[in-house]
């Protein structure tokens, strides 16, 4: 699981806004990203039900893998970790990166109440207008955001691979193991190195989403507005993602 934390200063607890799971076949070589919106309520086991982004800052990986189990049928065995500041120092650290918008966004810029708008065609980000990028949902909406963070996650990886980064795991795994959190180990990590270095390859990657037709609207007691999962249909598109070659 990929997970963004909206933590605000260290010491905090973040929700989870960001979900992926990335399914990685070593021996095809091929990878499937699956996206999960924030606002999916869910049951969160030994606790209540509650939106999915909770689940981690209540009870840690342990708790969103029980959460995953019990509601899809899946449970993912490593998982990283990254809070807002991390993430725009990974992406100023590649040098920025390119993302091949698709439709104009517009959105406040960084909480100064001032307009800012990215238009389609490629785009060079550095850290603050990539965060920016992945997070913007006032003028769309969490299923555009995840396709979105998608995007730029494609992004980071070909900036990886153009910087043969990939080849340099040993040395940057000292880096960034201090600033994510993660229970991937080096051995792990170099043993998945062969499958992301072939990625180039865009036919290797598919992308799954949990869409608008999965889910209803619902308004809690309280008043949060919340997304109903269609199980069914979630767990139908998650078997492809999850053994499809």
């Amino acid at each position: 699981l990929l997970l963004g934390s909206d933590q605000k200063y260290k010491g905090s607890i973040g929700r989870t806004d960001a979900i992926l799971l990335v399914t990685i076949n070593t021996e095809d070589d091929t990878v499937h990203v699956t996206s999960f919106p924030r606002d999916l309520y869910v049951y969160i086991p030994r606790w209540t039900n509650q939106r999915i982004n909770t689940a981690f800052a209540h009870g840690g990986f342990q708790m969103m893998q029980d959460t995953m189990l019990h509601n899809f049928g899946f449970k993912p065995d490593y998982y990283v970790l990254v809070n807002l500041w991390t993430f725009e120092y990974v992406i100023n650290d590649l040098g920025g990166i390119y993302v091949d918008v698709p439709r104009t966004v517009c959105d406040d810029k960084w909480g100064n109440w001032q307009s800012h708008c990215v238009y389609p065609g490629r785009q060079h980000f550095y850290g603050k207008e990539a965060l920016w990028y992945v997070r913007s949902r006032v003028t769309t909406n969490d299923f555009d955001r995840n396709y979105r963070q998608q995007l730029v996650l494609g992004s980071i990886l070909d900036r990886l691979i153009s910087l043969e980064s990939l080849t340099k795991i040993p040395q940057l795994y000292n880096t960034y193991v201090s600033n994510v959190t993660t229970n991937l180990d080096l051995s792990t990590l170099l043993s998945l190195s062969p499958t992301a270095l072939k990625l180039t390859d865009k036919s290797r990657i598919t992308q799954y989403f949990i869409t608008e037709s999965m889910i209803t609207d619902w308004i809690t007691p309280s008043g949060a507005h919340v997304l109903l999962p269609n199980f069914q249909m979630i767990r139908d598109m998650l078997n492809n993602a999850l053994n499809s070659p």
